[in-house]
């Protein structure tokens, strides 16, 4: 499986625990669902942009969500890229 190629997913992974790492349930569901997410995200606003988010949303975090960190993730990515790209539409 091919899955830590990128730098998104190199970056993504500090986030997950070493038993998520292991879980290959876990892994293939942010392969699908997750990292093409980032990947997008990548792409609007770099890699500083995606730090940045990272940074954000962790220090955000409750204890719940540490629980299911693939679930935290998604969500996360999924609320913020459609904010992302509405800033680019009011900046053109």
């Amino acid at each position: 499986m091919r899955l830590f190629y990128s730098s998104v997913r190199l970056i993504l992974a500090i986030y997950l625990s070493y038993i998520d790492l292991t879980d290959t349930t876990i892994l293939s569901g942010l392969q699908k669902n997750v990292y093409p997410l980032y990947d997008e995200l990548k792409e609007l606003r770099g890699l500083k942009g995606v730090k940045e988010h990272l940074a954000y949303i962790r220090d955000k975090q409750d204890d719940y969500s540490k629980k299911n960190i693939a679930k935290y993730l998604k969500k996360s990515i999924e609320q913020y890229l459609p904010i992302v790209k509405r800033q680019d539409i009011d900046h053109e």
